[in-house]
């Protein structure tokens, strides 16, 4: 008999969720800061297996952060270590409020099979955004060599890459996702003018860094959780629709990390600009 996946967490079981309501800006800094050498501490002291973030408002802005712990009764010790990290920005109102709530593992989304590959990937790709963060000091709009822009779409060719799309496919893939947020934002012909100018003024640059495999993310690990996903759908026969979903959920919380504010106009403008970029490559034949 298959054991049935767990799909709520209590406060006291083993993952504990964390709720950091802060300003958009201030989030960065928790991330790089706090979060990043706290949970390298934590995971190399054996308190923890994995943790993940995500960004989100309900209707106030706030991290989501959650960490699988190696052992229940160490939730004490992870708690009031947090808490003391955090004491300067609670004492400056810099983090106005932090809760603990029960994790609800999103089955439906990712799969019953999968939900535990998923989450290693949301790991994974919580590591590589936040080594991302600090290093890059560019703002959100830049179009420059690591800024933002650049690493997020060279993020998705990576999944899409590793969940083995041809060019072709990551075109069609691109077209149905920016034709789904053009009808989301209602985009008329001048928000499309506005998109195609920053593209054909930064087309070159974009180009150069999206060809330039040396420079490419190489994230072994995610790569790897990726190949047990496919192995699980191929045993599985996953129909091809619910792959793709998968493809695009990952997709989407990895952008959703990497951008504290108008996640979803980010998201658009990277979809579009890759199917300009995956149409051209392809007609260019490279």
């Amino acid at each position: 008999m298959v054991e049935k996946i767990k799909s709520r967490f209590f406060p006291g079981d083993d993952w504990l969720y964390f709720k950091i309501y802060c300003g958009y800006k201030v989030s960065d800094v928790l991330l790089t800061e706090i979060i990043k050498p706290f949970t390298e501490k934590l995971i190399r002291e054996n308190y923890i297996k994995k943790w993940f973030f995500i960004r989100y408002t309900d209707p106030n802005y706030h991290i989501r952060f959650r960490l699988e712990l190696t052992d229940k009764k160490n939730i004490g010790h992870v708690i009031h270590e947090f808490n003391n990290l955090l004491q300067e920005y609670i004492e400056s109102k810099s983090v106005w409020s932090l809760q603990i709530d029960c994790y609800d593992r999103e089955i439906e989304r990712y799969g019953s099979n999968t939900m535990e590959l998923a989450e290693e990937v949301f790991f994974n790709d919580s590591v590589e955004i936040i080594n991302f963060l600090s290093t890059s000091k560019s703002e959100e709009t830049d179009i420059v060599s690591e800024s933002k822009p650049i690493f997020s779409l060279k993020l998705i060719d990576f999944y899409l890459s590793h969940f083995r799309l041809t060019d072709s496919q990551k075109l069609s893939f691109m077209q149905r996702l920016r034709d789904s947020f053009y009808k989301e934002f209602d985009i008329n012909k001048d928000n499309k003018k506005q998109i195609e100018k920053v593209y054909n003024k930064h087309k070159e640059s974009i180009y150069q860094q999206l060809l330039d495999t040396n420079n490419a993310i190489t994230n072994t690990a995610i790569k790897q959780n990726i190949d047990e996903i496919l192995k699980v759908a191929k045993q599985e026969s996953t129909p091809e629709n619910k792959v793709t979903y998968l493809i695009s959920s990952f997709v989407h919380m990895s952008l959703n990390r990497l951008y504290y504010s108008n996640n979803r106009i980010h998201e658009l403008v990277c979809y579009d600009v890759l199917w300009k970029f995956y149409k051209s490559k392809i007609s260019r034949g490279l």
